[in-house]
């Protein structure tokens, strides 16, 4: 088959030593196609780059998993295809995602509560909120009654490792541990390594469904965590484009099928 290039250079070698007025033509076509070639063959790459991000994302199953197929991922996944942004990510810890996303490492990370502090300021926050969790206390023991994060303090207190803003709160609490994961940090309940759990209430029933814990109990102290997309300062262009994309998840039901079986398990009882 006679491509449409091959067709270009069998015309452009026609016009040579066909006369002073085809030399000129054939000149003139040589810069016209070298023009194309440049604006055919280079603008792609960057226009596809600029619409194609790699994040990370901490494993907080069931709302991010390992395998990306956690309630949150699917979220984020389907308001970057309707924003029409190719999205690739890896999980890591939050300190390395948040970081790598200054340093050039990721593009972005989610999904993580509104950052505060100099260190991460500079990180865009996609401004939409992709989920809102309810967390606080979380034990086993009968003697416990938490009001609020003041009868916090006689305690042994353990959270996930990463999570900062929890960290700040509870910087009061005497005896505060911090796990690797959501599992470790429920193991360590179950073990009496701590005496509270301070968690995301529907990762703990989906964490003792898992690991075959029953009778928790939960604090009637409770803090609202809403979780967001960051993306790196080069990449502040596309929040918008996102947060159009979440709203329009939102607004036709979509976000809120993705979550339900989820609450319907693990939500609020």
């Amino acid at each position: 088959m006679v491509t449409p290039l091959r067709l270009a250079f069998l015309n452009l070698r026609a016009d040579i030593g066909a006369g002073p007025v085809a030399a000129g033509a054939f000149w003139m076509r040589v810069v016209v196609f070298a023009l194309c070639c440049m604006v055919g063959f280079g603008a792609s790459p960057a226009q596809a780059s600029d619409r194609q991000l790699g994040l990370a994302a901490a494993p907080y199953p069931p709302l991010t998993t390992v395998a990306k197929d956690g309630y949150l991922d699917r979220i984020v996944q389907e308001a970057f295809a309707r924003a029409d942004i190719e999205l690739t990510y890896q999980a890591t810890s939050p300190g390395r995602g948040l970081y790598g996303s200054l340093t050039g490492e990721f593009d972005g990370y989610f999904a993580t509560p509104d950052l505060q502090g100099t260190a991460l300021a500079a990180l865009v926050r996609v401004p939409e909120v992709i989920h809102a969790g309810k967390s606080g206390g979380v034990y086993l023991r009968e003697d416990i009654t938490m009001m609020d994060k003041e009868y916090l303090k006689p305690y042994r207190v353990g959270y996930v490792k990463g999570w900062k803003q929890v960290k700040d709160m509870l910087k009061d609490v005497p005896d505060l541990y911090a796990a690797e994961s959501s599992s470790h940090l429920l193991e360590m309940l179950v073990r009496d390594r701590v005496d509270v759990a301070y968690m995301f209430f529907l990762q703990a029933r989906y964490q003792a469904q898992r690991q075959e814990v029953s009778g928790l109990k939960f604090s009637d102290h409770t803090f609202v965590t809403e979780l967001f997309i960051h993306l790196s300062p080069e990449h502040a262009d596309l929040a918008d484009d996102l947060a159009a994309a979440i709203r329009s998840m939102k607004a036709d039901g979509t976000l809120e099928d993705i979550m339900a079986p989820a609450m319907m398990k693990w939500g609020a009882k």
